[in-house]
């Protein structure tokens, strides 16, 4: 019996999209092309050219993505059970590395500011942070990433968003009930507790100092840079926009009128979104 024939359908256009978070959602840092999930693909759209520019399939149906600093690789992290991460290079499509240690799918990935780590945190039933250093191969190699896990940690909270320091001091994670700081030491490394979590070091953690807000919904969170680059900026569930200090002590929190999840640092301060399709800037 002869095989069926391949399909000589080519995907044209995706119309809509999956994105509930702000983790399902990226911009390239250099080129500025936006990323989405919809289903199980991530959808690359350029704003100059309004046109959908390149498509990455994966098993399952994407649960978050995020883009590397360098704008180079494009994370993308699966729902469901036994999820993957993958990484896929940018350039040209490539699929780079393909990571499998979270049991019920990945809620969020961030990159470090130099690329050398990336970070996942499990959906709420997977209860785990993962660090991983990622290293690059010859660009001919089968794969183009060596990644190793470095680290974990059982949170049993609800994370929905996670960020690096641009001074690669730490990073941070969000979430209901949940706000916290993993550092790292002086040699780039992450501090962790002398003990081992599925045959890794335990990440070591410390929780910012929210005040009277330790109910909190974290929803979203972004670290500063620039004049900024030491302070961590969240937003809540009903639209307080907060600011820690580099000690993770809670410095100033405001409740702007119809703030949107969506937030960003910029140099010196942070851009909201406001009802009426108009931006405000807080310093």
């Amino acid at each position: 019996m002869l095989p069926p024939p391949r399909s000589r359908l080519i995907l044209e256009r995706v119309l809509g999209l999956t994105a509930l978070s702000n983790a399902m959602v990226a911009v390239n840092p250099v080129s500025g092309e936006l990323a989405y999930a919809a289903g199980c693909i991530v959808v690359i759209y350029n704003l100059r050219r309004n046109k959908q520019v390149r498509y990455y399939r994966v098993d399952k149906s994407v649960a978050c993505l995020s883009f590397s600093p360098n704008g180079q690789f494009l994370a993308i992290g699966e729902r469901g059970y036994l999820p993957a991460i993958t990484i896929w290079d940018g350039t040209d499509g490539t699929l780079c590395a393909e990571l499998q240690r979270h049991q019920f799918g990945v809620a969020c990935v961030a990159f470090s500011q130099d690329g050398r780590f990336l970070l996942s945190a499990g959906l709420v039933h997977d209860q785990h942070v993962y660090a991983w250093e990622l290293k690059t191969k010859r660009k001919d190699a089968a794969r183009r990433l060596e990644v190793a896990a470095v680290g974990s940690a059982v949170v049993e909270d609800k994370i929905l968003d996670a960020d690096f320091c641009q001074a690669g001091n730490f990073f941070v994670t969000v979430g209901e009930k949940h706000f916290k700081y993993w550092f790292l030491d002086d040699t780039g490394s992450f501090l962790v507790t002398g003990l081992h979590v599925n045959d890794l070091p335990e990440l070591q953690h410390r929780d910012a100092v929210v005040n009277a807000m330790t109910s909190a919904t974290f929803t979203g969170v972004g670290c500063g840079f620039g004049t900024c680059e030491l302070k961590t900026f969240a937003v809540t569930a009903d639209g307080t926009l907060c600011c820690f200090g580099a000690s993770g002590i809670m410095e100033r929190a405001c409740c702007p009128k119809h703030i949107g999840e969506p937030f960003g640092p910029c140099y010196n301060g942070i851009i909201i979104p406001r009802w009426k399709n108009a931006l405000k800037l807080w310093s």
